[in-house]
Formats: structure tokens, sequence, C-alpha cells
């Protein structure tokens, strides 16, 4: 189960950098035109800081390191709680699906974190 948990939080690192690149070339792709939120510079560091933590932990998980299993949990908790929202609250039928995907892999890499502990 332990490489169950490895390969749900590399998707979820690997999906949250690959969002971060679309934020940065959206948002700097309209003609210099952008509303009151934060720079997407500022947003395309803070999820790459994001992403870092998330394979820092799924590594530190994956070589059994007991201190990482409590932070594994809550980032598929927080992931779980934000993105099963989408597909409640989504516009589109694409955010509906990444929504319900995230959930999946949340729901998955909790279990597996659940059923390591078992294999200690």
């Amino acid at each position: 189960m332990r490489k169950v948990a490895l390969i749900c939080g590399l998707t979820e690192a690997i999906g949250l950098v690959t969002f971060a690149i679309s934020v940065l070339v959206k948002e700097t792709s309209d003609n210099g035109v952008r509303g009151s939120g934060p720079h997407p510079l500022v947003l395309f560091v803070i999820f790459l800081i994001f992403a870092g933590s998330i394979a820092a932990v799924t590594r530190a998980l994956w070589l059994g390191k007991s201190w990482a299993r409590t932070p594994f949990g809550l980032i598929q908790v927080f992931a779980l709680l934000v993105f099963a929202y989408l597909p409640l609250s989504g516009s589109g039928i694409s955010a509906r699906f990444v929504g319900a995907l995230v959930a999946v892999v949340s729901l998955t890499g909790l279990f597996a974190l659940v059923k390591t502990r078992s294999d200690n």
C-alpha cells in the first residue's frame, strides 16, 4: 500500500505543478489586463512551494519516516475538502471532472495511508 500512497502523492504534486504553470500562462497572456488579485508569479511560486511540500512528504512516507503520516493525511483531507467541492459548484464539465478525479485520488491516498500502518 505504500506504493499506492506514493503514486497518489506524486500525482497530486505533478498535478499542482501543472496547474501552477497553467495559471501563470493564462494570467500573463491576457494582454496585461489583470484584476485585483495576487500577481500570477506570486501564485505560481506559492503553488510550487505546496507541490514541493507534497513531494517531500510523499518521499518521507516512502522512506518509512513515521512523522510523514500526519502531514500526508492532512494533505489528502485538505485536497478532498477543496476539490470535492468542484463537482458541486463547478461551472463546466472539466471542473467537475477534475474535482471528482482529485477526490478519488485523495480518498485512495487516505485509504493507502491507513493500510500502510498495518504493513509496518
